[in-house]
């Protein structure tokens, strides 16, 4: 540990207004997908999601697979995801970076998951 470096133990307080700066690493973040085009930084729960939507789409037809930014309105459509490869490449593709919102729909049935795409 050098001596910038500190701890932060619970309870951690700081007086409101109060500003600092702050590079945390590792971070994990749980509750989160995250999409990298190295196979080291896939989250297992990715995988599990493509696995959802390939059966979503296997029931019936997906009327809607899109990514929408948190905090935006425009959304962009997902294509071609017959395999997980071609999924993880088609989100990689459009050269994003941030967390989005994924929803597939059928019209019956929607999947919701928060995404992070790491570029």
């Amino acid at each position: 540990m050098s001596k910038s470096d500190i701890h932060l133990v619970y309870p951690f307080e700081v007086e409101q207004g109060t500003e600092f700066e702050a590079k945390i690493t590792p971070c994990i973040v749980s509750g989160a997908n995250i999409v990298s085009g190295e196979d080291s930084v896939i989250n297992i729960n990715l995988k599990q999601l493509y696995i959802d939507i390939f059966t979503l789409a296997k029931d019936s037809k997906i009327k809607d697979l899109v990514l929408t930014r948190v905090g935006a309105e425009s959304e962009i459509s997902i294509k071609n995801y017959d395999t997980f490869e071609q999924f993880r490449n088609e989100i990689l593709n459009q050269n994003l970076n941030g967390i989005y919102m994924l929803k597939a729909d059928n019209g019956l049935t929607q999947i919701v998951q928060k995404i992070i795409i790491l570029k």
